[in-house]
């Protein structure tokens, strides 16, 4: 201890710290025993030592040992004698010490106890929760992950509360405390009302707290990718060799990937000498149907290279099937494992004629194949990754590197996102059937493909023969010896420029690769076939399985019968119209092809919108109404073109065809309203923001919806609209009012503004005619006007902030006010409840001057549901929550006459529902009870002593004032009573009393 008091001074930086070291002092005046991981409070310093002391006393003071404590940043407050230390802490991590701390007391007791099992459940809890605490402090998350790991330290605190009998801490969506000082009552009764749901709804909470989240199962709806890492191929091939990765379903016997190629030398090392250790790829873009497939599995083939065909000597270098491999993948994809994890894929080899069924004769164990010697195979490592794969680039830097292959799936992903900008022409060769003809045995056939241009030029490396090695001008296929009817298998990717898809041709040329000395100088092939990869009509040739003609080489390789003037795939629907001398007798030849592409489309329909200038008037009609029968995979992948189109014939010949026009952009925005379309909304308000470009279209929308709305208050046989069409346009009212504004917005910008009283007026005649839509009744047997009213409350909160661009507040809340007056108390409850809650938290009721209109009309549905207590109680009870909530958070003088209308309307409506919910009350029934005590507490809260004096001035006798004070003390008396919250809502409760 230093000497003497007049050195010591008050601390400037050393504020607050947390005990390293336990000090026990021989003394114990003016000394401080320290325990460990105590937080102590510094006062003054001197020499090493330091004064102060532990939050968990704060009236002992002393001194001790400035090595024993470990300093941490603060905030200062009030700075003086009655300084107040706040920790920098992330609240999280704050919590996550204070909780460890009092746990810990417990942990010993209930050791010393010998309460075994609750004593080992707590340790593991405990330690799971230090771990997670690392991990926030480490501060090295991103931020999805991070907001994810606080809302499960939260929950797992909240289940270790619970498991010791401790009350329930109160969070926000975050999982972050809530400060009951600050936060009103429907805010504490609404989060602790989540965190006690959230509890309920675990199936094992005692398992699942404890579970890591190696071991945790899930079922993302974020983007699933697998990272493979290739480490070395363990088998006597003896000759080079390729190594082919792919995702395999083998329920539906179907590759669902690209190849992944790693090209081999003899030694079974890569040939580029660079790609050592760096055999790096990624299979992008599993959806959900993969992950729930227990049957997927990746797979690898493997083929060698060389001179030898069943032991024969060949002129040139072939293909040959090697063997085949699998692993599993549902248990890894359906695990939260962020490590790798080392897998030997074991090798098993199969005669040639069946290397086609190896794959499907290995997963089920059956057919004709055996695995290769023990301790071979094929070593790789896997880790699945999940996020968006632009995200996962930056989060995983070291695993994308200059060798690492991206392989997409074959075709779109399941949803298909905005951004899969894509022009991939896929090719298999499947199988053929080609006859000895002279010769005393079966060929040994091999396909050479490459694609030429109307020259019959070569074009240069457009070929992939897999993700990860260079591009090829020719490919060959695999050679099986002796074989009349071989299956290939073979899925190669055409690079090729969209541009040059209309001259683009696939050649595809069989030779016999012989094994005879005296004929290795041919090289000549014996047949030829062609396949075009687009349609005379500018379309691509459709995802299918052709058959293709097989012409004789010689006879077809020059002269008027060239192979290049002759049809390419054998249509039975057609006649031929050359000689069949010109075709190989009996033998054929199938192809499969898949374009994924959004630059050129399959449907003609599309293809004639995209090109409307191109057709004759006369066609245009049919053009726009065969717009309607286009799948929605087509239209997506262009849905900027499809727009610009429909607005560019709706500008110039909308006189003529804008009814059709509008029909047809109905129907495509609809589309966007199905789950596998739903993250192109974003890109349709992208366009609408940055690519819509039609100034002249806002007049005749709003005119087109107007009359659909007029058709619903029509009664049936007189309405010249199909229903169909009509409930269409209310799905897509949201969007079309987006245009509407966008070109109203754009024509203002021309025009300086010309016409904007016209167009408001027009506007707002549309929006009456919404609220005397919200009138109509109908007959039972007719379901159009309910329905279009059902739709109407779900748009019409959504365009409040569109509206607001060129309407005041005072007019909008108004329309808003008579929208909800129109429609009965009675009357599409649901909706009508998601319609209030929409209303309250949107912009437009945060404006005192649309607020005071609102509320009244609101109020008046809430108190027939509340008075009546009818199935929709729950959600009406809800809604005045929401109000009361948004009330709370603003000023108090803002909100006085919103306060006046609750009290007056609400108040005595929630003390007679409490009364009838109490007497007799069924256990299904106390969550209501409390829900309705909620909202009283809220409410008292809000008010003032002017609020009171408008209450009792509200009454217009005194026998009235009097039962209304009877049934307040009975209320009361009940409250006091019932013990309406969980033992473990002590923070509501105390807030309550």
């Amino acid at each position: 201890m230093p000497e003497g008091n007049s050195r010591w001074r008050p601390s400037k930086v050393a504020k607050y710290g947390v005990v390293i070291y336990i000090y026990h002092a021989r003394k114990s005046y003016p000394y401080l025993n320290l325990h460990f991981g105590d937080v102590v409070q510094i006062l003054e310093e001197n020499a090493g030592w330091y004064r102060g002391f532990s939050l968990r006393d704060k009236h002992s003071k002393g001194i001790f040992p400035a090595s024993h404590v470990h300093l941490k940043d603060c905030e200062v407050k009030n700075p003086g004698p009655d300084e107040v230390v706040v920790p920098k802490d992330d609240p999280m991590v704050q919590e996550l010490s204070d909780v460890l701390r009092e746990w810990t007391l417990i942990w010993k007791r209930l050791y010393a106890e010998g309460k075994r099992q609750q004593f080992q459940e707590l340790t593991q809890l405990m330690r799971d929760l230090l771990d997670r605490r690392r991990q926030i402090l480490s501060k090295t998350l991103p931020r999805d992950e991070l907001k994810e790991l606080k809302q499960l330290v939260g929950s797992k605190i909240d289940h270790g509360n619970r498991m010791l009998g401790m009350d329930l801490v109160p969070r926000d969506e975050n999982g972050s405390p809530i400060d009951p000082k600050t936060a009103g009552v429907m805010h504490l009764y609404r989060a602790v009302k989540q965190g006690a749901e959230q509890q309920s709804t675990e199936a094992n909470p005692r398992v699942s707290a404890f579970l890591t989240p190696q071991q945790l199962p899930v079922i993302r709806k974020d983007e699933t990718h697998l990272f493979l890492k290739f480490s070395a191929l363990a088998l006597p091939v003896n000759e080079p060799c390729e190594l082919f990765f792919f995702i395999y379903d083998a329920k539906a016997q179907k590759v669902l990937s690209e190849r992944y190629m790693i090209a081999l030398s003899q030694h079974c090392l890569p040939r580029d000498p660079e790609k050592i250790n760096q055999c790096f790829a990624i299979f992008t873009d599993l959806d959900s149907g993969d992950l729930n497939n227990k049957d997927l599995y990746l797979a690898c083939h493997i083929v060698r290279i060389g001179h030898d065909l069943e032991t024969k000597k060949t002129a040139m270098p072939l293909r040959k099937p090697h063997g085949a491999a699998v692993y599993p993948l549902h248990k890894l994809l359906t695990t939260k494992q962020h490590d790798e994890r080392d897998v030997q894929m074991e090798v098993f080899v199969c005669p040639p004629s069946e290397y086609h069924k190896l794959l499907d004769s290995i997963i089920r164990r059956q057919g004709v194949f055996h695995p290769t010697d023990k301790g071979t195979g094929v070593f790789i490592s896997l880790r699945p990754l999940w996020g968006n794969i632009g995200k996962v680039k930056e989060e995983n830097t070291l695993l994308f590197r200059k060798f690492t292959a991206e392989c997409q799936k074959l075709g779109f992903p399941e949803i298909i996102r905005p951004y899969d900008v894509r022009h991939d022409v896929y090719l298999t060769l499947q199988h053929g059937l080609f006859n000895k003809g002279t010769k005393r045995a079966d060929k040994n056939v091999e396909v050479d493909a490459e694609v030429l241009d109307t020259k019959e030029n070569p074009i240069p490396h457009c070929i992939c023969p897999g993700i990860g090695e260079a591009s090829i001008t020719s490919f060959h296929s695999l050679v099986q010896y002796h074989n009349a009817t071989p299956t290939f298998n073979e899925t190669i990717k055409l690079m090729i420029n969209p541009d040059l898809m209309h001259i683009a041709r696939v050649k595809f040329a069989f030779y016999h690769r012989s094994t005879i000395s005296s004929r290795l100088g041919k090289t000549e092939p014996f047949a030829v076939s062609h396949l075009k990869l687009m349609k005379e009509d500018g379309t691509t040739i459709e995802d299918n399985i052709h058959e293709l003609f097989v012409f004789k080489f010689r006879e077809t390789s020059r002269g008027a019968y060239k192979y290049t003037t002759l049809p390419c795939v054998n249509d039975p629907t057609r006649p031929h119209l050359f000689s069949p001398d010109l075709l190989v007798p009996k033998d054929n030849f199938f192809v499969k092809t898949q374009v994924c592409s959004t630059k050129l489309t399959q449907n003609a329909d599309l293809h004639c919108l995209l090109n409307w200038r191109k057709m004759p008037a006369n066609d245009l009609p049919r053009v726009v109404e065969n717009v309607t029968k286009v799948p929605g995979d087509e239209i997506v992948k262009f849905l900027a073109d499809t727009f610009n189109a429909l607005f560019a014939i709706m500008e110039e010949k909308g006189d003529v065809f804008g009814s059709h026009v509008f029909e047809a952009l109905v129907l495509t925005i609809g589309l966007l309203g199905v789950e596998k379309y739903e993250n192109f909304r974003p890109v349709l308000d992208t366009y609408c923001d940055t690519l819509f470009k039609a100034a002249n279209v806002h007049t005749l929308l709003v005119a087109k919806m107007k009359h659909v709305f007029e058709q619903v208050m029509l009664v049936d046989g007189t309405r010249t609209m199909k229903q169909a069409t009509i409930l269409k346009t209310f799905k897509a009212a949201e969007f079309l009012i987006k245009f509407i504004m966008k070109s109203r917005s754009i024509y203002d910008e021309a025009t300086q503004g010309k016409g904007a009283a016209q167009f408001l007026h027009d506007l707002e005649d549309l929006l009456h005619t919404t609220c005397l839509l919200m009138k109509v009744e109908c007959p039972e047997n007719e379901l159009i006007a309910p329905r279009a009213q059902a739709q109407a409350l779900q748009f019409f909160p959504q365009t409040f902030d569109l509206f607001l661009l060129v309407m005041s507040v005072e007019t909008l809340g108004s329309i808003v006010s008579q929208f909800l007056s129109n429609l009965k108390e009675t009357k599409l409850k649901i909706y009508k409840s998601v319609f209030m809650s929409s209303v309250i938290s949107s912009e437009l009721f945060r404006h005192k001057e649309s607020r005071v209109m609102i509320v009244p009309a609101i109020l008046r549905h809430l108190c027939h549901h509340i008075n009546n207590r009818d199935d929709n109680l729950d959600k009406s009870l809800d809604a005045l929550g929401s109000i009361l909530l948004m009330l709370h958070k603003q000023d108090s003088v803002t909100v006085d006459t919103e306060v006046c209308m609750l009290t007056t309307d609400m108040l005595h409506v929630l003390f007679k529902c409490f009364m009838e919910l109490t007497a007799g009350a069924k256990k299904e029934k106390v969550s209501l009870v409390g829900h309705c005590v909620a909202n009283m507490l809220a409410l008292l809260e809000l008010m003032s002593p002017r609020h009171y004096q408008v209450l009792r001035a509200s009454f217009k006798t005194a026998s009235d004032l009097e039962e209304f004070i009877l049934h307040t003390f009975t209320a009361f008396c009940e409250l006091v009573a019932l013990d309406l919250y969980n033992n473990d809502w002590t923070i509501l409760k105390l807030q309550g009393n």
